[in-house]
């Protein structure tokens, strides 16, 4: 039972650390916004219970990890409720498991709730540049300044760097839904998913 008002953080659309003209116009939510209100929600003695309510993509990593664990610490001070209504998918899946309860809606097509996985990507522009015959000349300090330069192919160590920094974000994605749920990351792995959409059904079971 939850005496008190109900606090209700809406979740919309993809998220991002800080709020950015790109990301209004997407129809976004920045991370920090939530972060306040949930700082307010929890202090406010009025209110009996917290529900933040999904309807996200997910976005960037920056500042997922670090709302997550504030979540998590919020179930101490009172029951903290995650809705997926109808969509919360890689990072908006990440802060819902860290709720106290997570439900979903029945809906939302092929998937509702999942997408556990991290992803990064390179574009070679080179070929385009020079059909346009724009010729690029990087000038730069620093061995691996321009690795990840769009202006030409990616080298196979700047692979290796870019998979390694994606396997350590996916290993702390992996950590946090373990703690979260009570399971353990190997669990997660095999069972939550592994990138894909899951419906309501498929994740309750």
């Amino acid at each position: 039972a939850v005496k008190g008002k109900v606090g209700v953080i809406p979740i919309f659309g993809p998220v991002a650390q800080r709020l950015t003209g790109e990301l209004e116009k997407a129809g976004g939510t920045p991370l920090d916004f939530v972060s306040a209100a949930l700082d307010s929600l929890l202090g406010n003695a009025s209110v009996g219970a917290v529900v933040l309510r999904f309807d996200s993509p997910g976005g960037s990593i920056d500042g997922v990890q670090e709302l997550a664990d504030k979540i998590h610490e919020g179930r101490n001070t009172k029951p903290i409720y995650a809705i997926a209504d109808s969509f919360a998918a890689s990072a908006a899946l990440w802060l819902a498991s860290a709720a106290s309860i997570f439900v979903s809606t029945p809906g939302g097509g092929s998937g509702t709730v999942g997408s556990h996985g991290v992803y990064t990507m390179h574009v070679d522009e080179s070929a385009m540049l020079e059909k346009e015959g724009v010729k690029v000349t990087m000038v730069s300090a620093g061995k691996y300044k321009t690795e990840f330069s769009p202006y030409g192919p990616m080298c196979d160590e700047a692979k290796m760097e870019a998979q390694q920094r994606v396997d350590g974000i996916f290993e702390n994605f992996t950590a946090a839904l373990a703690r979260n749920r009570g399971k353990s990351p190997s669990y997660v792995r095999e069972n939550f998913g592994q990138g894909r959409m899951l419906t309501a059904e498929q994740a309750l079971s």
